[in-house]
């Protein structure tokens, strides 16, 4: 699975945190996981239940036309999962031929925070863990994907993301941890990649 990027969005929003000294963003709730199937859920669906996304932006994946549509709220007044650091929410979704291909959820408010266990991912076995024991091992994942958003068709993919901006802000320090598990038509993992950007 390549995972979709927003570093870049997260530092923007930092920026304006700071500038601002504001909440950035329009609240909102992740819909329920199961409320959004891949391959079936429409981008229209996905506005009716959130708004207009914060950010439309047109790309290319695997030859196929793809649009990243994505939400982001970040405020002081809400407590983050990890003292001394910004709060931020950021939900995103793949759109190929008007249908849902992935998604990806990232908070680290306290509230509906998407910290994980990395230790945990030591247990995945590539080859032999089913994507099922992924998930009951490591709880309802972060990140969701279908082709084109991974490479072959029939592959699926399931990740698990936590990142946060710490303060100050004005130095752009963050640090990210994701874990993205690739699963075969057979429901057994094929590739596992753990991997963090920054320090704690």
């Amino acid at each position: 699975m390549k995972t979709m990027a927003c570093g870049n969005a997260l530092i923007a929003v930092a920026s304006a945190i700071a500038l601002a000294a504001c909440a950035v963003g329009t609240p909102f709730v992740r819909p329920a996981q199961e409320s959004i199937e891949l391959g079936k859920t429409t981008y229209r669906e996905l506005v009716d239940r959130l708004g207009k996304p914060d950010d439309d932006k047109p790309m290319r994946w695997n030859d196929v036309q793809i649009r990243s549509v994505s939400w982001t709220f970040a405020n002081n007044a809400d407590a983050p999962k990890v003292p001394n650091t910004l709060g931020i929410r950021q939900l995103e979704y793949l759109i190929a031929n008007d249908v849902v291909v992935a998604e990806r959820f990232a908070s680290s408010f306290a509230s509906d925070h998407t910290d994980f266990d990395e230790k945990k991912a030591s247990d995945i076995v590539e080859g032999k863990t089913r994507c099922e024991q992924v998930i009951a091992l490591m709880g309802p994942p972060a990140a969701r994907a279908i082709h084109p958003a991974v490479d072959a068709k029939g592959d699926t993919a399931i990740g698990y993301v936590f990142q946060y901006a710490k303060r100050p802000l004005l130095q752009f320090d963050f640090y990210t941890k994701s874990l993205v598990v690739e699963c075969g038509p057979d429901g057994v993992a094929k590739s596992v990649k753990y991997s963090e950007l920054g320090t704690p």
